[in-house]
């Protein structure tokens, strides 16, 4: 194989591997271990000329005898922008990730120049909204995210602390899946039907961007696969609220265009409609689960809904909105 020829095939696994090292590459092309730095400080002359990093930025050293590629190459240099997406797929795609507001800006942006080429045709409807736009979190997630993934994929427990209503606690757990809900990224550290609630004692899923000193722990015991954490099971039963609760049949009357509800829960029936005061009701039977999420989206509709069945969660709805009347009753 010729310099240019092995120059080129360097660069290719660059691209297609996290890291390398010295050893892999002289075993790889059977050559010395100068030969494969001059290699290096070759690719990275060459690669200098289209980007604004210094040589030893292009290629770094994580560790001695190994290298890795600054994917910030692939933006300066338009390699990332190859895609086959056209520009209205991509621009569904960005309109998604903006409306999440799931990442903060810098995060944001860090994805978007990614995907964004710079002759993209749509740029002008997106500049207001990139301009003016407030993520959820106050902070980059990606810290957090890698240690988080990293346990997942070791099978290895953590410690963080986290914070809800005012509360701060430490906790250990092992993570069963990460998922996104509502603006959030979850992490979920038990199955989707467990026990779930409002209260720090009951959690079995945390927002990661609450998540403070993530620690890597030992070895954790998985769930049995039968018991795992399924994100789309958990998606389809309880619409945006991302609570865990046990499966329920739940009948409502929607007072209202159905389709509101048929499209937050798609394991629906319609079972009957009717003309009550010229309001067209529709009696509307859904497999969902008896989370608190369940409840916040009921209390939501207002005077749209009525829960028919089951009771126990009928008389939660009742109970929820007699406290929120005690509320408005009390005197300033």
């Amino acid at each position: 194989m010729q310099a240019n020829e092995r120059l080129l095939e360097l660069f290719i696994y660059l691209l297609q591997h996290q890291e390398i090292t010295k050893k892999e590459l002289m075993e790889k092309y059977n050559v010395s271990g100068a030969s494969i730095q001059r290699d290096i400080r070759a690719l990275r002359l060459t690669l200098s000329h289209f980007v604004d990093l210094q040589d030893e930025e292009i290629i770094y050293q994580p560790a001695k005898g190994s290298y890795r590629l600054n994917k910030k190459i692939l933006t300066q240099a338009g390699f990332a922008n190859l895609s086959l997406l056209e520009d209205h797929q991509l621009l569904a795609i960005v309109k998604i990730l903006i409306g999440s507001r799931a990442f903060n800006k810098e995060n944001l942006q860090d994805i978007l120049h990614i995907l964004i080429p710079n002759d993209f045709a749509y740029q002008t409807l997106l500049k207001n909204e990139l301009t003016f736009y407030k993520g959820v979190p106050n902070q980059s997630m990606w810290d957090k995210l890698i240690v988080i993934l990293q346990a997942i994929s070791e099978q290895r427990r953590i410690s963080f602390t986290y914070t809800k209503n005012f509360v701060t606690q430490q906790f250990e757990k092992m993570i069963e899946m990460v998922f996104f809900s509502d603006m959030y990224f979850y992490i979920a550290t038990a199955n989707h039907s467990s026990e779930d609630g409002i209260n720090l004692e009951t959690l079995n899923k945390f927002r990661i961007n609450n998540m403070e000193n993530i620690k890597l722990l030992d070895k954790g015991k998985t769930l049995p696969h039968n018991q795992r954490f399924e994100a789309s099971e958990l998606a389809n039963r309880t619409g945006v609220f991302a609570f865990f609760g046990k499966h329920v049949t739940l009948t409502i009357d929607f007072y209202y265009d159905p389709v509101y509800v048929l499209d937050r829960f798609p394991n629906h029936r319609i079972e009957s409609q009717r003309i009550e005061n010229g309001q067209t009701v529709t009696r509307i039977v859904l497999e969902t689960n008896d989370g608190y999420g369940l409840k916040m989206w009921l209390l939501m509709q207002g005077k749209q809904v009525k829960v028919i069945s089951p009771k126990h969660i009928q008389t939660a709805i009742q109970e929820e909105l007699q406290q929120t009347l005690n509320l408005y009753n009390k005197e300033n």
